[in-house]
């Protein structure tokens, strides 16, 4: 039995309404004071963006620590010879990659602020376990319960951001966030060395001191975090009732009423999992991630070795390959380890082009109809296509 007239026009989309989706422009059309949107900001960088780019310099700092104490006697104390190092410093990547998602999942179910200062927290308690092991297999032990912690904290940083700011205020954000680690990374050695002459000091070696200070950084940090760092942006404590209605509407026009995903269900799970763009990016950020990593993790050994340029870059997935792509025995040429860096790096140049081409050709599939078909979907699937809605614009 066919159902009723009434049921169906609740369920689909009319021909009218699709028709009235074609050649629409998303954009910022709001009639909101532009200097209150940047005022908004403004509160939004200081009570969302500083006390997460502190931490995250912090926790890179804790990541590739382990690159600058190579050459202060870690490696003959821990006898770490051979591919010791290598195996010490790629275990990190393995809870690292795996644990992204789960951590978020964990993240939209308790108050970021408090899943955040107690992620930054415990990878300072092991930091600082780093100073005291006795042997490679402490040291390993410890290198993959820092990569358990630190897993959540930069993909849930990055989805706390896209609560508060515009695609492209976001781009503009996370792009400073990722400043964080250039930072960490250009004075970590000159830290690690100004810390290394504490050598001595109640019996420990130099660089046990540089594990030792750096996770009590983190730790001390991590506890005004709790209350530092902002919340959802409904509960926003800095921002005004009214502040919070103008960032919920320039929010939605941005999004122009699209790419809404609010239900992980077995259909969501499906649509991002084979989400091309995502395969993309990821490709996209291993290309630069191998090079970035091989750099901020063997710099210090490149340096003694050859008085190389520090470069240093930042990601995750290309870790694994970045931890074993320089090697001793290459010294001090290291012409594999810059072949493949050199490699990933073009690599990723011509995923980004194709990237780009394939979201301009998507976006003009939108505007000319050709995904309108998914308007006739049920108003609840609809709602939850993320950005597959067909009303939604992706921006270059």
């Amino acid at each position: 039995m066919s159902a009723p007239a009434s049921t169906q026009s609740t369920d689909k989309r009319t021909d009218q309404e699709i028709k009235s989706h074609h050649d629409l422009e998303y954009t910022y059309s709001l009639d909101v004071d532009p200097a209150l949107i940047k005022k908004i900001m403004r509160k939004i960088d200081i009570h969302l963006m500083l006390p997460l780019w502190i931490i995250f310099a912090l926790g890179f700092l804790d990541r590739i620590n382990l690159g600058n104490v190579a050459v202060l006697g870690i490696i003959p104390e821990l006898k770490l010879g051979g591919n010791g190092l290598n195996i010490a410093l790629q275990v990190f990547f393995v809870p690292y990659i795996l644990l992204d998602i789960p951590s978020n999942i964990v993240l939209k179910k308790v108050r970021p602020s408090t899943w955040i200062s107690i992620l930054a927290f415990l990878w300072g308690i092991v930091c600082m376990c780093q100073g005291f092991v006795k042997n490679k297999a402490g040291l390993i032990a410890c290198r993959f319960f820092l990569g358990i912690f630190e897993a959540g904290f930069v993909p849930g940083c990055a989805y706390l951001m896209s609560m508060y700011y515009r695609r492209h205020d976001f781009q503009k954000r996370f792009s400073l966030f990722w400043v964080a680690g250039l930072v960490a990374g250009a004075f970590g050695g000159l830290l690690a060395y100004a810390l290394y002459h504490l050598s001595g000091l109640s019996g420990y070696s130099g660089w046990r001191w540089i594990f030792i200070i750096e996770g009590l950084l983190s730790i001390a940090v991590s506890l005004p975090a709790k209350f530092l760092i902002a919340d959802w942006p409904e509960d926003a404590k800095f921002l005004t009732t009214e502040e919070k209605k103008i960032l919920q509407q320039i929010q939605s026009a941005d999004v122009g009423g699209g790419a809404q995903m609010n239900r992980l269900n077995k259909a969501a799970w499906k649509r991002v999992l084979t989400d091309w763009k995502l395969l993309v990016g990821s490709m996209i950020y291993i290309g630069i991630t191998v090079s970035g990593y091989a750099t901020a993790l063997f710099i210090p050994s490149i340096v003694r070795a050859i008085g190389l340029a520090i470069q240093v870059g930042v990601g995750n997935i290309g870790g694994i390959i970045a931890s074993n792509i320089f090697v001793s025995t290459q010294a001090p040429r290291y012409f594999v380890g810059y072949g493949v860096a050199l490699a990933m790096l073009l690599f990723s140049g011509i995923m980004s082009t194709l990237f780009a081409i394939g979201l301009t050709m998507e976006n003009k599939s939108r505007v000319e109809g050709k995904r309108d078909d998914r308007l006739q979907l049920e108003e609840n699937i609809l709602n939850n296509m993320g950005d597959d809605d067909p009303r939604f614009r992706f921006t270059l």
